[in-house]
């Protein structure tokens, strides 16, 4: 191979082992096949970023990829991220379209009918942490604008309940010609409030302003309605639950690691060992130093000239008594030593249990990232790349 082709082989390598933020800044101007590589490589970086609890990171990383490629898995890790931080509307929000991406792609990609029940069933499990909002809108025109708390939501948000935190709420509608409209509400958690927005053309009677909270005995007020959450409607909205086997000729992700990792038991043990052993030696040593002033206050007093310490019954009594504290203080010590230990081994193992334990589930986790190496010859000679799906 002459010089001139293989600096080109070589140039095309260190590209592909570059930095993880190298890709990432030349994303913009990436060619399609190479945006989808370099998502894949942010996708792994944000998960590092998730199972080190750094969820901030994660969630900006998820979410860069998102603007790149719209991948129902990171989408799912953009609700995850977002749980974990307390943003727990905003989450189910994220959630729900993670499962009606996935389910639209299950049709074809069946390894996404893993990423679909996971997004599915983690959203079920905000739904009574969060308030739901639904839009009723009439007489809409083009480039009619709907904001709650000044959020502004597209009509295709109008078709479905919106998640949001428990709390007053503001409403405004605004189109050119039509009378605004504000609505103040109450949003409580697992309810869901129905806002009826009649679009209407300006008249001589200017702006319409509702401003009233819906707290009243009765559940309809002013084109206000709080009914109880119909979680079998929001559960449907996500897509069809699999009732069938997946093809097995296709890849499927495996399938999701628990929200925490199971903790082993020998922790907690180990310590009650550690304690008890501490217990036990220190218990010994009192008797050591019990049977020491024994021994101490007869060498005193039987060590002087003429002593009949030998033929005195209390003197005996009082070589007995210390003999037995020492026996004593020697079993408790030696027991107290080995169960602190042992206690010590266990708490140690019961620490890299949790460790791999973890590792484990960053392995499980229900996502597959497939990385293909690709290869084209182009005027500077062989250039190789890769692709991916995640």
């Amino acid at each position: 191979m002459t010089a001139p082709r293989v600096l080109p082989i070589a140039a095309a390598l260190v590209a592909v082992l570059w930095s993880p933020a190298a890709f990432a800044d030349r994303i913009a101007d990436a060619p399609p096949e190479r945006e989808e590589a370099d998502a894949a490589t942010i996708f792994a970086e944000g998960r590092q970023r998730y199972d080190e609890g750094r969820f901030e990171q994660a969630l900006v990383a998820f979410r860069r990829v998102l603007d790149v490629a719209p991948s129902p898995n990171a989408r799912l890790y953009v609700g995850r991220s977002l749980r974990r931080l307390g943003r727990l509307a905003e989450a189910y929000n994220e959630l729900r379209r993670a499962a009606q991406d996935a389910n639209r792609r299950a049709a074809t990609e069946p390894r996404y009918q893993v990423t679909r029940e996971s997004a599915r069933e983690e959203a079920a499990t905000l739904v009574g942490s969060v308030a739901f909002v639904s839009l009723v809108v009439t007489g809409a025109p083009p480039g009619a604008e709907v904001m709650i708390d000044g959020q502004r939501t597209g009509p295709a948000l109008w078709t479905q309940p919106l998640a949001r935190m428990p709390a007053r709420a503001r409403i405004e509608a605004r189109a050119e010609g039509m009378q605004p409209i504000t609505i103040e509400v109450d949003l409580r958690a697992a309810t869901e409030t129905r806002v009826r927005i009649p679009f209407a053309p300006v008249s001589l009677e200017g702006a319409v302003q509702m401003g009233f909270a819906n707290d009243s005995s009765s559940t309809r007020a002013q084109g206000v309605e709080t009914v109880a959450v119909d979680r079998q409607a929001l559960d449907a909205s996500m897509g069809e639950r699999s009732t069938r086997a997946p093809d097995a000729s296709r890849p499927i992700a495996p399938p999701p690691a628990p929200a925490q990792p199971a903790s082993s038991a020998w922790v907690p043990v180990g310590g009650v060992a550690v304690g008890l052993g501490v217990a036990s030696t220190v218990t010994g040593v009192v008797f050591a130093v019990l049977g020491n002033q024994r021994f101490g206050e007869l060498s005193a007093r039987c060590n002087q000239p003429g002593s009949m310490c030998h033929l005195d019954p209390a003197v005996q009594s009082r070589v007995n008594e210390g003999r037995t504290f020492d026996l004593v203080a020697a079993v408790n010590i030696a027991a107290g030593v080995t169960t602190a230990v042992a206690g010590a081994g266990m708490v140690l193992g019961g620490v890299l249990q949790n460790e791999a334990n973890r590792s484990a589930a960053a392995v499980m986790a229900p996502v597959m990232v497939r990385v293909v190496p690709t290869a084209t010859f182009g005027r500077d000679g062989l250039e190789l790349g890769a692709r991916g799906s995640f």
